[in-house]
């Protein structure tokens, strides 16, 4: 049976607070509030993804749809206008909305029936299909208006007027009416919310119009694509279809619904080919760190492996003076290493590919890798001779995955020896030693174990040091980043002491929705997540939830009580709410927990879908 997820609301106003996303595999997709007013300018039927320099560009911002039968005429979208009377949509009118195949479904009452929308993207192409069928007596009149403000997509909204001038990409199917030029400001909540320029105009030329009988259905396509819509639109689906065929028969329903959320985030760089991960939509590109942490949920447990050995080959032949890339610049440049710890989350995601051939493939790199860490390397990332402790730390650079930087100000520095970097470092020199049965890398990890249980229990606190040897001595930081010295496959934290580790975690890190950075307890601690950029940095690792940090609370668990339970309803529940079908980047530290950031994140879907997996 194929998936469906129906969203439901108490009041109309909700499906603005709705939001939907399909991606295209190539890093463009359609987004949008499920009550068709834009309040992002990410919000778009189209933006379409280009080679550097161009990058992602917005080629359609806005539709604004209405239907006719007879008298009575329905607003499907609208506009929040700030220079005249704002169209709105008939939110009373919108009687449903759905996934199916992870696809939007809208259902609108029209007369005496219902017209129905769906919309898909063309896999591989920058291309948006919406369809449109009819059930209900006499015809039905609609009227499509595109709506334009070319622009890339992280380019600021007040675009000039000779900009908007250029825009006029193509928009096929039903009857063409070319009209005066209409401009119009609009006025985007979300984005003045996160502290940036909201409004800017847009521009429309003319409309398309369809006129529909009862049962029937007809097409328009945005964007450059001669294809038969008709048969794009089941490509896509039947691509979904198949996709769902590598599910384990008898998963929840859950899994499928993860399982097609996840494809969206692995894409083939325009340009160049190179395979990859998206790690959010909509402002993300591709990082590596997001990528190894989530390449298990996205590719592995979804049956992909041919892509999983796609991507780390990808990643591995950039490497560069024993550093795998942190991400690759969207627009132009060379790929950016600006990470402790991507490299070591590639040996991880490697290991857990179990492909013995491609560790063979990859071994010289993997090699000069690990001698490269243990001389030295870029960022002050190196083995500390008197201990085997893998320290980091370069000023002004955020090196570890609390990489929140405003302007100057490096939030959460960490430098020193981190405690997830060092269990990640042990990981790495067990893996060589397994895939090599080279006594030099068991002895070097037999030193690190040694040298981290001694040096990041903190007796006093019953827990680990987030930091030893760092700029102020040892940070006694309660954060979650000692989880992975116990839930990684090789753990480095000795037995006797998982349980305090686990305890402390839980008793002031745990949420229904994921894990705090930061203990309440402790005076940097913020509550909240949100407000302008600032404030919003401040914030994203001093407190706030991040959801994909659940994985590593669930293996650490279970790695002490195979056991043990963890309720996930909370998050299941949240497919329908934010980003629908998705899992948002962070939550907010207090209750009720908003959901910020991105509403789809690569390793919050990827590690959900893991952990429901591999629980059973």
């Amino acid at each position: 049976m194929e998936p469906v997820l129906q969203v439901r609301v108490a009041r109309p106003e909700e499906w603005l607070e709705r939001e939907w996303l399909v991606a295209n595999g190539l890093g463009g997709y359609a987004f949008g509030t499920v009550g068709g007013v834009p309040t992002r300018g990410y919000h778009a039927p189209l933006v379409a993804a280009h080679p550097a320099p161009r990058g992602r560009v917005v080629a359609v911002q806005h539709l604004l749809e209405s239907a006719r039968v007879g008298a009575d005429e329905v607003a499907l979208s609208g506009f929040a206008r700030t220079d005249g009377p704002a169209p709105w949509p008939d939110l009373e009118r919108l009687e449903s909305f759905a996934l199916e195949l992870g696809l939007p479904v809208w259902r609108w009452r029209v007369g005496q029936g219902v017209l129905e929308k769906r919309l898909a993207m063309v896999h591989g192409a920058n291309a948006c299909v919406l369809a449109y069928t009819w059930s209900g007596p006499g015809s039905l009149k609609l009227r499509v208006q595109p709506w334009f403000c070319p622009r890339g997509q992280n380019d600021a909204l007040d675009i000039p007027a000779a900009q908007l001038d250029a825009a006029n990409p193509p928009v096929r199917g039903g009857t063409w009416r070319d009209e005066a030029a209409q401009t119009w400001r609009v006025r985007r909540e979300t984005e003045i919310a996160r502290g940036y320029g909201g409004e800017g105009p847009v521009v429309a030329r003319g409309a398309a119009e369809l006129q529909l009988e009862a049962g029937q259905r007809n097409f328009l396509i945005l964007g450059e694509h001669a294809g038969d819509p008709a048969q794009l639109f089941e490509a896509e689906s039947q691509r979904r279809r198949e996709l769902l065929a590598r599910v384990p028969r008898g998963s929840a329903p859950a899994v499928a619904q993860l399982a097609l959320a996840a494809d969206a985030f692995i894409v083939r760089r325009p340009g160049d080919g190179l395979r990859t991960v998206v790690a959010g939509y909509p402002w993300f590109t591709d990082w590596g760190r997001d990528t190894f942490i989530a390449l298990e949920g996205l590719a592995l447990v979804t049956g992909r492996h041919d892509v999983a050995r796609e991507i780390l080959r990808a990643f591995a032949a950039h490497a560069r003076d024993g550093l795998i890339p942190n991400f690759f610049p969207e627009t132009a440049g060379e790929p950016v290493f600006n990470a402790a710890d991507s490299t070591l989350w590639f040996f991880h995601a490697l290991g857990r590919t179990g492909d013995h051939a491609l560790v063979e493939e990859l071994l010289p790199g993997l090699r000069a890798i690990i001698q490269r860490h243990l001389e030295g390397t870029r960022f002050g990332i190196g083995v500390d001779p008197r201990d085997g402790l893998l320290r980091q730390g370069a000023p002004g650079m955020q090196l570890t995955w609390m990489d929140a930087k405003a302007g100057d100000w490096v939030v959460t520095p960490r430098r020193g020896k981190a405690v997830e970097q060092n269990a990640l470092w042990f990981q790495a020199l067990r893996l060589m030693a397994d895939w090599t049965s080279e006594d030099s890398f068991a002895r070097e990890a037999a030193r690190v174990q040694k040298s981290f249980n001694s040096r990041f229990w903190c007796a006093a606190r019953g827990h680990l040091f987030d930091v030893v040897d760092g700029e102020h001595g040892d940070d006694v930081s309660l954060r979650p980043n000692q989880l992975f010295a116990i839930s990684l496959p090789h753990p480095v934290l000795e037995r006797a002491r998982w349980r305090n580790v686990l305890e402390a975690v839980r008793g002031a890190l745990l949420t229904p929705y994921g894990l705090r950075t930061l203990s309440p307890d402790d005076a940097r601690y913020r509550g909240q997540h949100g407000g302008d950029v600032l404030a919003r940095d401040a914030a994203y690792h001093q407190g706030t939830v991040w959801p994909w940090l659940l994985g590593a609370y669930a293996d650490a668990q279970r790695a002490l009580d195979p056991e043990a339970t963890l309720d996930l309803e909370p998050l299941l529940r949240h497919l329908e709410t934010a980003g629908v079908g998705y899992v948002s980047e962070v939550f907010g530290g207090d209750s009720p927990h908003a959901p910020e950031g991105c509403p789809a994140q690569a390793w919050s879907v990827a590690e959900l879908l893991r952990i429901l997996t591999t629980r059973a």
